[in-house]
C-alpha cells in the first residue's frame, strides 16, 4: 500500500527522482498518467475565449504496470466500441499514459506536456494514495488541502 508524503524537486532539465520507497514499490516498468479525474477544486480559470472553466485536479499518477493494465482492461474490456464517449475517454487517457524511464542516476524526465498541464514548478510533493502515487506541484497541493471541505470529507468517510 502506498502511503507517505515526500518533498522533492524538479531540476532545470525537467527531471525528478521518485522517492526510493515508492520506486521500490512501483517495481519494473511503472506507468505515469496525467490525472483525468473529475475532481472539482472549487476554483475557476478563464480560457482564451473568456469563458470560465472549473479547475480540475492536476497531478501525475504513478501506477505499477500490472495495476494500470488491470484497471484499464477492467474498464474497457466490455465497453461498446461504438460508444463515442468511450472513444473520447480512450483518446484522452492513453496519450496521457507514459512509461516511467529512469536514467542511470534514477532521474525521470517529465514529459513537457505533463509539466504544463499540472503547472509543475521546481518544488514537488509525492504522496501515497493507497493504490498509486500522486505527484503534485507543492503549492498546488497545499492549496488543494486548504480548499478541502473537512465537514463534507468526514461525512463521506463516515458513510
Amino acid at each position: 500500500m502506498f502511503t507517505g508524503y515526500y518533498r522533492h524537486q524538479l531540476d532545470d532539465k525537467g527531471r525528478f527522482r521518485i522517492p526510493p520507497r515508492f520506486r521500490d514499490m512501483l517495481g519494473k516498468d511503472p506507468v505515469m498518467v496525467l490525472s483525468v479525474e473529475k475532481f472539482d477544486t472549487g476554483r475557476t480559470e478563464t480560457n482564451d475565449k473568456g469563458e470560465e472553466k472549473k479547475v480540475l485536479k492536476r497531478c501525475i499518477m504513478l501506477y505499477t504496470a500490472e495495476d494500470f493494465e488491470k484497471r484499464v482492461t477492467k474498464r474497457f474490456e466490455d465497453a461498446d466500441i461504438l460508444n463515442t464517449k468511450i472513444g473520447e475517454i480512450k483518446r484522452v487517457l492513453f496519450p496521457m499514459a507514459q512509461p516511467v524511464e529512469e536514467d542511470t542516476r534514477n532521474r525521470v524526465l517529465m514529459p513537457q506536456a505533463f509539466l504544463g498541464f499540472c503547472d509543475l514548478s521546481k518544488n514537488l510533493v509525492s504522496i501515497g494514495t493507497m493504490d498509486h502515487v500522486e505527484i503534485w506541484d507543492e503549492a498546488l497541493y497545499n492549496k488543494h488541502l486548504e480548499d478541502i471541505d473537512s465537514d463534507a470529507l468526514l461525512a463521506a468517510f463516515s458513510d
